[in-house]
């Protein structure tokens, strides 16, 4: 392995052991570099949440604990040198050996998983690992198996008719659907550029403006642009009151919908930007929504100390599947946990209104590090290496994720959801024309503002679907089928069954029951 001023070799080894897995790491290193952590990770599904937890740490001593129901903002296990769990009538054992573990609640960043990892996080980082030094890690997993009649009964079952879904009227909008404004510059090597063409027609678009440089009026000025008469959602970042007066001072009189303030070094809004923002808004009589929280993943948000969130205030936080893995699953599991934390947000808000975004399919920044100095352009930079492209934002499978995204989002009571970028690598449109993904959020925005339908009956982890009625018609209703699965699916609503292909979704209208 060689990459991040590492080279490093070794080996890594699993046995079965009959009602034991065994895995054991060993590596050398060639070279010295500074390193954060290196060694296993043990990954916990998230039906272990609220399971009882017996923690053994290296001193002998044990606690009594549970996997956390609400996501944890901090670490929820800590010196750990052993796991002892219970799902149903199996229990299951952990042991490390070779540093200590923690472990960490990767909801936070819409991870579908517990993490134990090595190296606790309260341990100065980075350090030297020196040249032929060896790092030596191993864990055993037991569990009772399942008897074998059991397994034997599973295999030989048919599968199962899908189930038939109906639907319930919500007291609830489908959200608003929105699209950030494109940080593309031309210059940067980036191999789509960025378009004339004008932006899809949504229902908002949400700019980042770097309060801290003196272009905030050219940053509003092509937003407006790029809007196509759509109102701007805008979030301001800066780092004192001085910062929030000047972005206020250029905001103009109309089409703005919300207003929101972040710190440049913590990506949070901090109590004293949140007064002058609230002042200075009043001060120019601006009919807006003001909303506070963070441009940086719901563990920001969900980090916030007691106090520091204001008192029925309307909720933001960005969301990004790929903090710590890149794989289809990866991105496919995100989309449950992404209603998991938007339901936590709604609690942090005391039922004041949650607005979701920018989604993003790569993180647009490090969270933990502060926005660097503006160096060209008027909106909020990144830092390098957030530019990175993913080709899967062409692919027409990124259509029928933004679908099961809405659907779960929609489901735990978003407001309002930005996606992604107008254009460049983050963006739905080039010169060549629209991704498929901007059909997608036509779609979305065709039934944003109608009555949101219930799904009930269980569907398929693998499909996500979110139905809406107009609200001027009794019948008119329409449902968005995405089907994230590697094969195709059938959905059968209420009278009506659907085949959707893999990766793909549907559109089904009716004017009467499905």
């Amino acid at each position: 392995m060689v990459g991040l001023g590492a080279d490093i070799s070794g080996t890594l080894a699993a046995r079965d052991a009959g009602a034991e897995l065994h895995v054991d790491l060993e590596l050398e290193n060639h070279v010295d570099f500074d390193r954060n952590r290196i060694g296993l990770v043990a990954l916990h599904p998230l039906t272990v949440a609220g399971s009882p937890l017996r923690v053994r740490h290296p001193s002998g001593a044990t606690t009594e604990t549970a996997f956390p129901v609400h996501v944890a903002p901090d670490q929820p296990a800590r010196d750990i040198s052993g796991l002892t769990w219970r799902v149903g009538n199996r229990e299951h054992r952990l042991r490390f050996d070779g540093d200590v573990f923690e472990m960490e609640d990767q909801r936070n960043w819409t991870d579908a998983s517990f993490k134990t990892y090595s190296t606790p996080l309260e341990r100065p980082a980075p350090v030297m690992q020196r040249a032929g030094t060896t790092v030596h890690q191993s864990l055993v997993l037991a569990s009772e198996p399942a008897p074998s009649a059991e397994r034997a009964t599973r295999l030989a079952a048919s599968p199962p008719e899908p189930p038939i879904v109906r639907f319930q009227p919500t007291d609830r909008p489908v959200p608003a659907i929105g699209i950030a404004t494109t940080t593309h510059w031309s210059g940067h090597g980036w191999s789509r550029r960025a378009s004339p063409a004008s932006t899809p027609q949504l229902d908002f678009v949400l700019v980042e403006v770097d309060a801290r440089a003196d272009s905030v009026r050219g940053a509003l000025e092509r937003a407006t642009g790029e809007a196509n008469g759509a109102p701007l959602d805008v979030r301001i970042v800066a780092d004192d009151a001085s910062h929030v007066e000047r972005a206020v001072a250029e905001l103009p009189a109309q089409g703005v919908v919300r207003v929101g303030v972040f710190s440049a070094r913590t990506h949070a809004t901090e109590p004293a930007l949140w007064a002058a923002l609230q002042g200075f808004v009043r001060r120019r009589a601006l009919d807006v929504e003001l909303i506070a929280g963070t441009r940086g993943h719901f563990a920001e948000l969900n980090r916030l100390p007691v106090g520091a969130v204001p008192e029925d205030v309307a909720m933001t936080f960005g969301a990004s599947p790929q903090v710590h893995e890149r794989s289809r699953a990866q991105l496919v599991e995100s989309l449950a946990v992404q209603g998991t934390v938007t339901g936590e947000a709604a609690r942090i808000a005391k039922g004041a209104a949650v607005h979701v975004g920018p989604v993003t399919l790569l993180p647009r920044f490090i969270a933990t590090e502060p926005l660097p100095p503006v160096v060209a352009g008027p909106f909020a930079g990144s830092p390098p290496g957030s530019t990175d492209i993913d080709a899967r934002q062409w692919a027409p499978a990124l259509a029928a994720w933004t679908i099961g995204s809405a659907a779960s989002l929609a489901g735990a009571g978003a407001a309002s959801i930005a996606y992604f970028e107008t254009t460049g690598p983050r963006g739905v449109r080039d010169e060549d024309g629209d991704a498929p993904v901007a059909a997608a959020l036509a779609a979305l925005r065709e039934i944003s503002g109608w009555q949101l339908l219930e799904p009930s009956g269980q569907v398929d982890r693998d499909v996500w679907l979110i139905a809406a009625q107009e609200p001027s018609s009794v019948r008119r209703r329409v449902a968005l089928v995405a089907n994230l699965a590697a094969t195709v699916r059938t959905v059968v609503l209420e009278r009506r069954r659907v085949r959707v292909p893999s990766a793909s979704w549907i559109r089904i209208e009716s004017d009467r029951d499905w």
